[in-house]
C-alpha cells in the first residue's frame, strides 16, 4: 500500500460569515480510483489549544473518487464542537490520500446562501503537506 499523504489548509480563523466549510476533490487521473478522507477539526476559542475535536463531514470517512471524478466534501461550521456552548473560531481542513495519486483539492467556506467567502478559501497551491 502507498505510502499516505496528508494535506492542510493550517488553522483558519472563521469568518462570522461562514456557514459551511466546502471541499472539492477532482481525481484527474485517467484510469485509477483513489480513496480520499477529509477531516475537519475544531481548534476551539482558546490561543491555546491542544486537543482538537472533529467536525462532522459529509460524507464522512475514506470515500473512493473514481477516474475523472468530483467529490465534494461539506461540513456545517457555525458551532464549536469542542466546546458546543460556543461559536466555532478556529478551525483546520485535512484530506488524506495516497501520495502517489494525482488530485486537485480546493477548500472554501460559504455564507449559506451560496456565497464564497474569501477569508477562508485555501486552493490547492495553498495547502500544506503534513506528517
Amino acid at each position: 500500500m502507498p505510502h499516505s499523504k496528508v494535506l492542510s489548509t493550517g488553522v483558519l480563523v472563521r469568518d462570522v460569515a461562514s456557514f459551511n466549510a466546502h471541499i472539492d476533490v477532482v481525481n484527474v487521473d485517467p484510469t485509477l480510483s483513489t480513496p480520499v478522507a477529509v477531516e475537519i477539526l475544531d481548534w476551539g476559542p482558546d490561543q491555546l489549544w491542544d486537543k482538537p475535536a472533529p467536525v462532522p463531514v459529509t460524507p464522512s470517512g475514506p470515500v473512493t473518487i473514481g477516474p475523472h471524478t468530483h467529490q465534494s466534501f461539506i461540513s456545517l461550521i457555525t458551532q464549536s464542537t469542542a466546546q458546543p456552548a460556543l461559536v466555532l473560531a478556529l478551525y483546520e481542513v485535512r484530506i488524506t490520500f495516497p501520495d502517489d495519486r494525482n488530485l486537485v483539492i480546493n477548500c472554501f467556506a460559504d455564507d449559506g446562501k451560496g456565497g464564497i467567502v474569501e477569508g477562508n478559501t485555501v486552493l490547492h497551491k495553498g495547502l500544506v503537506e503534513v506528517l
